[in-house]
């Protein structure tokens, strides 16, 4: 467990090697996902893939449908790590989650 109950790292071995997987559940609110993000990067190792719910968007204009909103950088906060769909997909408008509220439909793509 890397952070308690929020991050733990797998190491999944099969005849290619080992691969890490640190895998996340960020905090939905801004104060205390910056503070995850933080402490989340100082364990970090070079060789770890990163994945979860970052409960956040890199680009408000591509990943959420009402284009507004919150970003959080969480590829600088994970120490420049590359977000491999958007890298992939750097101009498209998909989303991995649905809302709807009494505001209307909420879309957003979680940043990976």
């Amino acid at each position: 467990m890397l952070l308690d109950g929020a991050a733990c790292r797998l190491k999944v071995g099969s005849s290619a090697g080992v691969v890490q997987l640190v895998v996340v559940y960020a905090p939905a609110k801004r104060k205390p996902r910056r503070a995850f993000f933080k402490d989340l990067c100082c364990k970090l190792e070079d060789q770890d893939l990163v994945m979860g719910d970052f409960n956040s968007v890199e680009s408000v204009t591509l990943d959420r449908a009402s284009g507004v909103g919150e970003t959080s950088n969480v590829t600088a906060a994970l120490g420049g790590r590359l977000d491999v769909w958007r890298a992939m997909h750097p101009n498209s408008k998909q989303w991995t989650f649905t809302r709807i509220t009494n505001k209307g439909k909420e879309l957003r793509t979680e940043a990976s």
